[in-house]
């Protein structure tokens, strides 16, 4: 599974998304997650963009959620540090 769209679900808790760790793209908007741990736990959320051709990295997108401080303020910047485009 390469991509996937959970957007506008009520979702709440991502715990199981911790073990895909071939996603590339995972949009995750205007759901009720507040902990973005299971993220950080994927180790397969990484930049695999390679520079002898024009691939993007892999991308999060988290925007309206009720996200926790740990999230936005450590999490975040976790995956960020990995070269995941987050958007939030």
């Amino acid at each position: 599974l390469k991509e996937l769209n959970l957007r506008d679900n009520q979702i709440r808790d991502i715990a199981p998304l911790a073990n895909l760790i071939q996603l590339d793209k995972l949009y995750l908007d205007r759901n009720m997650i507040v902990d973005l741990k299971p993220l950080v736990d994927n180790p397969g959320l990484v930049d695999d963009t390679r520079e002898d051709f024009d691939w993007a990295g892999d991308t999060v997108t988290v925007s309206g959620n009720p996200l926790s401080d740990v999230s936005r303020n450590v999490y975040i910047p976790a995956l960020q540090a990995r070269g995941v485009n987050v958007r939030h």
